[in-house]
C-alpha cells in the first residue's frame, strides 16, 4: 500500500499530472504524501491492482487551484470512506467503478471544499438495498453509467449534496433526498437516464430541473406525508421529461418555459 515514487508529467493544458504508483511495503508510511501547488493538481490512484495504490495510509493535499483526485478500483470493491480521510483541498473526486454496499456509506461531510463528486460505471446493488452519500455541503453529485436494481428499488441516500447531475444510462434507482434540504436541482445532461426520486428529509421546498436532455423522472411522495406545497420548476429545461409517482402529490405545483419543455404526466401526478 505504500508509494515508491510520484511522477509528474506536464498535460496539454499545462496541469500537473501526479500519480501514485505501485510499489513494493515499506515501513515508512507517513512518509507517503502528496502536495499539490498553487494550480490546478489531478491526483491520481489505480486501486485496480492486487495491492491498492489508496489507502487510508496515503494522504494528499491538493493546495490552492481547482485540483482533481481521480481513484479507479477493481469492479468487486466496496466503495468506502476511510481511503479519503487524510485527503484535503481537492475539490473534485472522480471515482470510477467499484459497488455499493447495502447499508454503507460513503460520508466526505467533513470536506466542505469538494464542489464535484463524479461516480461512474459504478455495479447494481440488490433490489432492496441502500447506500449513503454525503457531500460537503455545496457538493454536486454526477452519476454515469450507474445501474441499480431492475425493479428500480437500490436506494441512494443523498446528504448535504444540493445537485444530482445525470450523465449517461443512469437506470434503476431511487435517489433519496434525506436530509433538510429546502431546493434541490437535478441536471439532465446526458441520455437514457430513468430514476425515481423522493424526499425523505420533508423539507422539500423547489425541485429544479435543469439541462437538455430527455428525462425520465418517477416522483415518490416529495411531500413526505405533510401538507408542504412542493415546487418543480422547469424554467432552465430545455427538452422532455416524462413523469410518473409512485405515491400522490397534491400539493406539487409547476412554473416553467413551455416553449423549451415538454411535460408528460402519468400516474399520481396531479397538475
Amino acid at each position: 500500500t505504500n508509494l515508491k515514487s510520484m511522477s509528474v508529467t506536464t498535460m496539454p493544458s499545462g496541469v500537473r499530472n501526479l500519480e501514485l504508483l505501485a510499489s513494493k511495503r515499506f515501513d515508512t508510511l507517513t512518509t507517503n504524501a502528496l502536495t499539490g501547488t498553487n494550480g490546478a493538481d489531478v491526483f491520481k490512484a489505480d486501486n485496480r491492482r492486487t495491492t491498492p495504490q489508496l489507502t487510508r495510509n496515503e494522504s494528499a493535499n491538493g493546495g490552492l487551484g481547482d485540483d482533481i483526485l481521480e481513484v479507479t478500483n477493481a469492479r468487486a470493491t466496496h466503495i468506502k470512506s476511510d481511503i479519503y480521510s487524510r485527503i484535503t483541498n481537492i475539490e473534485n473526486y472522480i471515482i470510477t467503478q467499484g459497488t455499493f454496499n447495502n447499508g454503507g456509506s460513503l460520508n466526505l461531510s467533513a470536506k466542505t471544499e469538494l464542489s464535484l463528486l463524479e461516480l461512474k460505471e459504478i455495479s447494481a446493488m440488490g433490489n432492496t438495498h441502500s447506500y449513503t452519500i454525503a457531500g460537503g455541503g455545496n457538493t454536486t453529485l454526477s452519476l454515469q453509467k450507474v445501474k441499480g436494481s431492475s425493479g428500480g428499488n437500490a436506494s441512494i441516500k443523498l446528504q448535504k449534496i444540493k445537485t444530482l447531475q445525470l450523465s449517461e444510462t443512469n437506470t434503476g434507482l431511487t435517489i433519496d433526498i434525506a436530509d433538510a434540504i429546502t431546493t434541490f436541482t437535478v441536471k439532465s445532461q446526458g441520455d437514457n437516464n430513468n430514476i425515481t426520486l423522493t424526499n425523505t428529509g420533508g423539507k422539500l421546498a423547489t425541485l429544479k430541473i435543469t439541462g437538455k436532455k430527455a428525462l425520465v423522472l418517477t416522483i415518490g411522495d416529495l411531500n413526505n406525508a405533510a401538507a408542504r406545497s412542493v415546487t418543480m420548476d422547469l424554467s432552465n429545461f430545455e427538452s422532455s421529461i416524462t413523469l410518473d409517482a409512485t405515491a400522490e402529490n397534491d400539493n406539487l405545483t409547476f412554473v416553467g418555459n413551455d416553449e423549451d419543455s415538454t411535460v408528460t404526466t402519468g400516474n399520481g401526478v396531479n397538475t
